[in-house]
């Protein structure tokens, strides 16, 4: 039985043996930052990709293999139709990239700044209140 005095010192850490917050006994869990950095590097590499798609002015295929369209969970009213996709075309800069972030955000836009052949199109970065 867990009373709420025990679930609340679970919640905010203490005696938790799972507490991963960066102020914890055994300080921050680099291996699992690490792996959420490596994460969150691929996704943006990933929404890169998919902002070029749109840019060369073929949304329509990105819209057609987005599962957030109407009828599914998390998805809006009228899903993405209606949507001009070759009025997308060439209005992006994405050779000069500005990349900012927050707290884990910022550290993510360093490790990118860091890693500049593979984010070669980042040509700068803004970082707030960055975690670390």
């Amino acid at each position: 039985m867990i009373f709420l005095g025990d679930l609340t010192q679970v919640l905010i850490g203490i005696d938790n043996p799972w507490d991963t917050s960066p102020n914890n006994d055994k300080g921050v869990d680099q291996e699992l930052r690490g792996g959420q950095l490596d994460l969150r590097l691929a996704e943006i590499e990933e929404a890169y990709k998919v902002m070029n798609t749109i840019n060369s002015g073929k949304g329509a295929d990105i819209a057609a293999k987005n599962m957030r369209q109407k009828g599914y969970k998390a998805s809006s009213t009228h899903g993405l139709d209606g949507i001009d996709w070759e009025s997308w075309k060439d209005r992006v800069d994405t050779e000069y990239v500005v990349a900012a972030g927050h707290s884990f955000g910022a550290a993510t836009v360093v490790d990118m700044l860091r890693h500049e052949k593979r984010f070669k199109w980042v040509a700068q970065g803004i970082i707030y209140d960055i975690w670390g």
